[in-house]
C-alpha cells in the first residue's frame, strides 16, 4: 500500500509546529520554517503569501484536526462518559505533546476571542451541550452548562500548568500511568455532580 504524500503546504504547516515547539511563537520565522520543511523561502510566501497568515492558516488546520475526532465521538457514542474521555484525553496529551503550540493556542483565544480556535471551540461546546442534552433530558441547562466549563477548565488548565502543579505538589498526575485514572475519576466526579 502506498502512502499518502505529503502536500507541501502541508510539510509548511507541520514545520512550523516543529519550529513552535523548538522555539517558541515569538521566535518563528519564515526562514527557520522553511529550513526545517526542507523548501525555499519563495514556496513559503507563495503558499501563504506571509507569517500572519501562515500563523492563521495553523491555527486553523491544528484546531480542524482537534475537534475532527471530537465531532467522530458526538456522531457515534451515547454514553457521555465515554465521550468526555476521550475528549479529556485528547487534551492532555496534545497539551503535553505540544506544549508551546497549546500556549499559543490558548492565548490566542484570551487576546482574540473571535479567533479561528474559538470559533471551532464555541462550535464544538455547543454541539457537546445539544449531546448531553439529548442524554440527560431531565437535567437542567445550568448542570450542564457547570459541566461543560468545569471539564474545559481543567482538562485545558492543569496539563497548561502542568510544570507548576508538579513542582508545588512533589507530583506529576499527568504521566502515562497517571492519565487514564486521573481522567477516570474526574469524569465520575463531574457526571454525578452534574448529570444524577
Amino acid at each position: 500500500m502506498q502512502k499518502a504524500k505529503t502536500s507541501t503546504k502541508e510539510k509548511i504547516l507541520l514545520a512550523t509546529i516543529e519550529c513552535i515547539e523548538k522555539e517558541g511563537i515569538h521566535a518563528v520565522t519564515i526562514r527557520k520554517i522553511a529550513k526545517i520543511a526542507n523548501v525555499n523561502i519563495a514556496s513559503v510566501n507563495y503558499h501563504f503569501n506571509s507569517k500572519q497568515n501562515l500563523l492563521h492558516q495553523l491555527a486553523k488546520f491544528t484546531a480542524e484536526n482537534m475537534v475532527r475526532e471530537w465531532y467522530m465521538q458526538l456522531e457515534n457514542e451515547n454514553e457521555i462518559e465515554t465521550i468526555l474521555k476521550f475528549i479529556a484525553k485528547e487534551l492532555i496529551v496534545g497539551i503535553l505533546q505540544y506544549p508551546n503550540l497549546s500556549r499559543w493556542h490558548f492565548f490566542e483565544i484570551f487576546n482574540k476571542p473571535e479567533n479561528i480556535i474559538s470559533q471551532y471551540l464555541i462550535s464544538f461546546i455547543e454541539k457537546l451541550s445539544e449531546k448531553i442534552n439529548k442524554l440527560y433530558p431531565n437535567v437542567s441547562p445550568q448542570n450542564i452548562q457547570k459541566l461543560i466549563i468545569q471539564f474545559f477548565s481543567l482538562f485545558i488548565f492543569y496539563p497548561l500548568f502542568n510544570t507548576i502543579f508538579n513542582s508545588a505538589l512533589k507530583n506529576n498526575l499527568l504521566n502515562e500511568q497517571n492519565i487514564d485514572e486521573f481522567v477516570s475519576s474526574t469524569i465520575n466526579t463531574l457526571i454525578r455532580d452534574y448529570l444524577n
